[in-house]
C-alpha cells in the first residue's frame, strides 16, 4: 500500500502541504508537480522496486529531484517547441 493510499503525508510536515499551495495558486499541472517533488525531496522514503527495501535517504532525494527535473525538462521542451513554430 502506498503512502497516498494510507493517507500518510508526513513527509510534507512543517507548514502548508504542497497540494494546498498548488491549488491556492491555481498552478499549471507541470508546475505543481515540480513544487510537489522538490518539497518532499529528502523527506519521503522510496523503495527498491525489486527488493522492496527502503533506499538510503540520499537516493530517495535523488528520486524526487529526478522527477522534478522530468517535469521541468518537459516544460522547457514545450517552450522550445513553441519558439520554433
Amino acid at each position: 500500500m502506498s503512502d497516498y493510499e494510507r493517507g500518510d503525508d508526513s513527509h510534507y510536515a512543517g507548514g502548508i502541504e504542497p497540494k494546498q499551495y498548488i491549488m491556492s495558486k491555481a498552478m499549471e499541472w507541470w508546475r505543481g508537480q515540480i513544487v510537489k517533488y522538490v518539497s518532499r525531496a529528502g523527506k519521503k522514503p522510496h523503495y527498491d522496486p525489486t527488493t522492496k527495501v527502503e533506499l538510503p535517504l540520499i537516493e530517495s532525494e535523488l528520486v524526487d529531484l529526478g522527477k522534478a527535473r522530468f517535469f521541468l525538462d518537459l516544460r522547457v521542451q514545450e517552450l522550445k517547441g513553441k519558439l520554433t513554430k
